[in-house]
């Protein structure tokens, strides 16, 4: 055990953009299912 703030921040940054990412994948795969919504980056 060293610096768990730091694994945590680390995790929640790569968390929001994990989340982000999967955001886009699943438009990508569900495009037709979703439509219109927020643009596909």
């Amino acid at each position: 055990m060293g610096e768990p703030s730091r694994e945590e921040y680390k995790i929640q940054s790569f968390d929001a953009e994990t989340q982000q990412l999967l955001k886009t994948a699943l438009k990508g795969e569900q495009h037709a299912h979703d439509g219109p919504g927020e643009p596909c980056l």
